[in-house]
């Protein structure tokens, strides 16, 4: 007697899913990134914040580095931790921003794993996606400052409170004190996150006593530094300050930023559909986003929106303006999440049309950061054929440098002839720099009264094409004049007055 028996064939996935499943396709992704810092990393001279940091780290103790920056306007963590990567691999432009990339790269696998675990593997790919394309987070991969470091520290800190880890508080409070000795404006993504706790504490199963109590410990542990915190901000928000003021283009001018790389304002001819057609999918990628439910959604909005709600509180008069997209990045990771949620949550067609015009806008954007740079500044490498030039000797001496805040002063000062003297023009007052080599003016109009300051019988001048041209003194007479893309070197003989 015959018995029938029920044969069942296993179905093989989609063969989508299968690519999504696959480990390769986020490694395959993290190396593109560190691919693009490969070949941006060395494109662009130091800008001002970089040749101050390494004027800051490089000559200086620990010690030091804490009691100058007591008196700076960021706190000494990230600093400490600079000075430690120099000692092992050299004081130098490339080794500072060796730094962040690292930090960046590992902020974004530590993004994929928490969109990974917390929601599917089809929007960490497509998160992540997102991510390595970025052109505001490949900037601040090759750029030498704490924005990478804090941004590591805010994928942590999310990874923390979203999980079930039995000793994740006790890990939580270390990375949020840290958080708050990197940069002052840190405190926005820990303030979000703590909205987030109180929203969902009963899914956390948490006491809002102890989510009080919880944050009060980590203000005792910056408690310290709290002192040289309010001396700096107050005089950043009550003072001079370079941000400009809040207007109705500040959101459109963050969002050009972090997707467009500075954009391109002038959105004319060709150039008006694609450009609207951008920002439409974007907005209606965060539209979609909105439905979704669940806490690790939560934690997301409330970290691209309490740092928004803060600063703008404190740009409101009689303030001074604060807001500028750098101090809202931190949280640029739970902002391509939503996006890429919102596109997920297209169906048919729309789907991979809403992925793509997201994808060709950072990659527009890309396109700007390789050709434009940080502020348009000469290329790395190009620095050195200029310093090369300028450390020559006129008459049997060597000439002084100046170099104006857009142009590479680190690099100069590092690659030209041993003892030549090298300064820095630069606006504000002076601060923990050495005012042996920075030379300051309180405005704008003050160049020529500054450089009237030097004396010597040589100068070169080193200064940016589309900055501000500086006016020399009348007796400062004119030898030779060059140009090179958009750097322009000038060396004069400085006569009796």
């Amino acid at each position: 007697m015959l018995h029938s028996q029920t044969v069942t064939i296993p179905l093989r996935p989609p063969r989508w899913r299968r690519f999504v499943d696959s480990p390769a396709v986020p490694a395959a992704l993290l190396t593109l990134f560190a691919g693009l810092i490969i070949a941006t990393i060395t494109r662009f001279s130091s800008w001002i914040d970089e040749s101050a940091t390494l004027l800051l780290v490089g000559p200086n103790s620990y010690t030091e580095i804490l009691r100058r920056t007591a008196v700076d306007v960021h706190p000494p963590l990230w600093y400490w931790v600079l000075k430690l990567w120099l000692q092992v691999f050299g004081n130098s432009i490339l080794a500072s921003r060796a730094e962040s990339a690292v930090f960046m790269i590992a902020a974004l696998g530590i993004w994929y794993h928490l969109v990974r675990t917390r929601f599917s593997r089809p929007l960490a790919v497509v998160s992540l996606a997102l991510m390595v394309t970025n052109p505001t987070l490949l900037h601040y991969a090759i750029e030498g400052r704490m924005y990478a470091f804090g941004t590591l520290l805010v994928a942590v800190t999310c990874l923390l409170i979203t999980g079930r880890w039995r000793w994740r508080w006790f890990a939580y409070w270390p990375c949020a004190v840290a958080m708050l000795y990197t940069h002052y404006f840190l405190a926005f993504p820990i303030a979000a996150q703590f909205v987030y706790l109180i929203l969902c504490r009963r899914e956390q199963g948490l006491w809002l006593p102890w989510i009080v109590i919880y944050g009060a410990s980590i203000i005792v542990g910056f408690a310290p530094w709290i002192p040289h915190a309010i001396r700096q901000t107050s005089s950043i928000v009550s003072g001079s300050f370079w941000i400009g003021p809040v207007t109705p283009t500040t959101i459109l001018g963050y969002v050009e930023l972090a997707f467009l790389h500075r954009g391109d304002r002038d959105l004319s001819g060709a150039k008006v559909f694609p450009g609207l057609l951008y920002f439409a999918v974007w907005a209606a990628a965060l539209i979609r986003a909105g439905r979704a439910r669940g806490g690790p959604y939560v934690v997301l909005w409330c970290l691209i929106s309490v740092p928004w709600v803060c600063l703008f509180a404190l740009s409101c008069p009689p303030l001074r303006p604060v807001f500028d997209p750098r101090y809202v990045m931190f949280g640029l990771g739970g902002l391509l999440t939503l996006l890429a949620a919102g596109a997920l949550g297209c169906t048919g067609r729309w789907r991979p049309f809403a992925i793509a015009v997201l994808l060709a806008g950072h990659v527009w954007g890309l396109t700007m950061l390789y050709h434009r740079g940080f502020s348009e500044t000469r290329g790395f490498f190009a620095m050195k054929k200029i310093a090369a030039e300028v450390s020559q000797p006129v008459d049997g001496e060597l000439p002084w440098v100046v170099s104006t805040w857009v142009f590479g002063f680190y690099d100069a000062r590092a690659t030209l002839a041993e003892n030549q003297r090298v300064l820095l023009l630069t606006g504000g007052k002076p601060t923990a720099n050495d005012r042996d080599t920075v030379l300051y003016y309180d405005r704008p109009d003050w160049y020529t009264a500054s450089l009237s300051n030097i004396h010597a019988r040589h100068v070169w001048l080193m200064e940016q094409i589309n900055g501000p041209l500086v006016d020399v003194p009348p007796n400062w007479d004119l030898v030779v004049s060059h140009r090179r893309g958009y750097a322009r070197t000038r060396l004069f003989t400085i006569s009796s007055p």
